[in-house]
C-alpha cells in the first residue's frame, strides 16, 4: 500500500491549507510551518518494529513531543499507535487522525508555541554552551588532565560527574551542566571531527557530522535529559558515533 500517498492526500492536504510544508524521511512524514516566530511540527510517524501501526507527535523547538493522549479529551491515555491491516483501515484511522488534528491539533500547537521560562534557560544555556565550548573544554582539560585520554574514558568521567547532580536543584547545577555538555561534545568529536553550529529553528547548539559519524548532537540536551531522568544515556549516544563513524 502507498502510504505516503494516503498520508499527503488525507493530511497533508488540509494542512496545506493551513500553510504547512511536508518533509518526507524514512518511516516519517513531517509538516511545518512558521508562526510567531515559532516553527511548528507535526509528524505522522510508523512503528519503528511493527508494520501496521502508525501515530503523530506535535512539537515545537520548546515544548517536547506531545501525542493525541496528550490533549484530545476522547483518546485513552495508554493509546500510542494505531493499527491498520488494509489501505482502506490505514485511509480510516488517517481520517481521524485529520479530524482530531482539526478540531483540537492546531490549537494545541498555539498553545505550546510560548517560551516558558524553563524553556528560556535551557536556550540561553544552549546559547552559552555554543559561544563558548571550546573554552570550557580547554579549562578541564587542565582541570581533569583528560587531553590526552581516550574519548571513552573521558565520558565514562563525565557520566559518574552527572550521576552526582542527580538529586541538586537544576539552578544549583545549571552552570555545571552546560560545562558538562562542552566537554561530552568535544569528547564526541573525536579527532576533532565535527561542525558546532547555532540551529535557529529548534533554538540549539548542535553538533553535525559528530566524530565524523553521520550523526547530528544536542549535546546540552542530552547531559539535560541525564540529569533529569538520572540515566545513561550520554553513554548509549556516544556509542551510536563510535558504531556509525566514517
Amino acid at each position: 500500500m502507498n502510504i505516503t500517498k494516503n498520508v499527503t492526500n488525507v493530511i497533508g492536504q488540509m494542512l496545506e491549507k493551513e500553510g504547512f510544508t511536508y518533509h518526507k524521511d524514512y518511516g516519517t512524514w513531517e509538516f511545518k510551518r512558521k508562526k510567531n516566530d515559532f516553527t511548528q511540527n507535526i509528524v505522522v510517524l510508523r512503528h519503528r518494529y511493527f508494520a501496521g501501526q502508525i501515530k503523530v507527535l506535535f512539537y515545537t523547538a520548546t515544548s517536547g513531543m506531545k501525542e493525541f493522549r496528550d490533549f484530545v479529551p476522547e483518546v485513552n491515555i495508554m493509546q500510542e499507535f494505531w493499527e491498520y491491516n488494509t489501505e482502506k483501515e490505514l485511509r480510516e484511522v488517517l481520517e481521524q487522525f485529520r479530524e482530531w488534528i482539526e478540531k483540537y491539533g492546531l490549537d494545541f500547537l498555539d498553545s505550546i508555541s510560548v517560551l516558558t521560562p524553563e524553556a528560556r534557560e535551557r536556550m540561553e544555556a544552549n546559547q552559552y554552551l555554543y559561544e563558548h565550548h571550546k573554552e570550557i573544554y580547554e579549562i578541564y582539560c587542565d582541570k581533569w588532565e583528560i587531553k590526552n585520554r581516550e574519548s571513552m574514558e573521558i565520558v565514562q568521567l563525565l557520566n559518574s560527574k552527572v550521576k552526582e547532580t542527580y538529586d541538586r536543584d537544576f539552578e544549583e547545577v545549571k552552570n555545571l551542566l552546560i560545562e558538562y555538555a562542552a566537554i561530552y561534545g568535544h569528547a564526541c568529536c573525536i579527532e576533532n571531527k565535527g561542525e558546532w553550529i547555532w540551529d535557529e529553528e529548534k533554538k540549539m547548539c548542535v553538533i553535525k557530522n559528530v566524530g565524523g559519524s553521520r550523526f547530528s548532537l544536542k549535546p546540552f540536551k542530552i547531559i539535560f535529559n541525564c540529569y533529569s531522568n538520572q540515566s545513561d544515556f550520554l553513554l548509549v549516544k556516544f556509542k551510536e558515533v563510535l558504531r556509525f563513524r566514517n
